[in-house]
């Protein structure tokens, strides 16, 4: 059983059909731990009743909480979420909370260097606080371990600098079609077609793996000369709850795939099936039924 850690925000996504816990690093752990992983997450929520009930709601989905720390005189984050066509999200991110303030724990450290995946973003790094103990945690890994950047741009928190630091510190990066375009604008790829795009970034940051998803246009998955295209899912409107948290599981998947030494094609199959399901649900961490939950046993 390999042993996943993700660092970052932890927060309650104010959906339309009321409030549901996420954060993109707890997604992460949550998708990990249901496919077989043993996974935790290092985040904060703040001594106020919204942080009691994070809490309780991650012990009883089975994620532990060993990591997440209680910040006094800080809220727990929230995060205002629209939904727009096909149950695409538009985010309003509220600041100064919590998980703005993630100290850097030794128990943080020694779960940091015995896990074969790392996964984090840019949005917790908007803080130099949390910014500092993501880069320790990365620090303090395994040369082996897989380091998972996953991008996750949310305007106004996008700074070239910092995402600089991140790429140099991964070995894996998950971005989606808008992202790459941001990305490859700031760094002044000379690609202009979306693949050849990402076989730059592979090889300019000399990756093990470059994950790109495309929403109902599928994804790809790049690793050494081998590229896996899908072509994704189809789903009616109809059929769309919402599309949050998908991307955090299709990585979670995708990860484990590799991992397991599965074909890039199978890989990419799998975690688009995973994603697929997921937009079915309502909400970040659904349950998940055992035709999932058996893949990679």
């Amino acid at each position: 059983m390999p042993t996943f850690l993700s660092i970052g925000e932890v927060l309650w996504d104010m959906l339309p059909t009321g409030a549901k816990p996420g954060g993109a690093p707890v997604n992460f752990a949550y998708h990990a731990q249901v496919l077989g992983a043993n996974a935790a997450f290092v985040s904060a929520v703040g001594t106020d009743p919204l942080g009691d009930e994070l809490i309780e709601f991650f012990r009883s989905i089975g994620l532990s909480v060993e990591l997440v720390q209680r910040i006094d005189g800080f809220p727990t984050g929230t995060v205002g979420v629209e939904l727009g066509p096909g149950g695409q999200p538009k985010f309003t991110i509220h600041e100064n909370t919590a998980w703005d303030r993630i100290a850097c724990t030794s128990e943080a450290l020694d779960f940091a260097r015995k896990s074969d995946v790392v996964c984090f973003g840019s949005l917790a790094c908007r803080s130099e606080i949390t910014r500092n103990t993501v880069k320790a945690v990365l620090d303090h890994c395994r040369t082996e371990t897989l380091k998972v950047f996953d991008l996750n741009l949310r305007p106004p928190f996008i700074d070239k600098e910092i995402i600089e630091s991140l790429l140099c510190r991964a070995n894996v990066l998950k971005l989606n079609d808008d992202e790459i375009a941001v990305l490859a604008s700031m760094f002044d790829c000379p690609c202009t077609e979306m693949i050849e795009q990402a076989k730059w970034f592979l090889k300019q940051c000399g990756l093990q793996l470059l994950i790109l998803t495309r929403g109902a246009n599928g994804s790809v998955l790049l690793k050494g000369d081998e590229v896996a295209e899908h072509s994704g899912q189809a789903l009616s409107a109809a059929e769309i709850a919402d599309t949050v948290g998908a991307g955090d599981g299709f990585t979670a998947a995708a990860i484990l795939g590799d991992l397991a030494g599965w074909p890039l094609d199978r890989t990419n199959e799998t975690a688009n099936a995973y994603a697929s399901f997921l937009c079915t649900q309502t909400g970040a961490t659904p349950t998940i039924p055992n035709r999932f939950r058996d893949l990679f046993v």
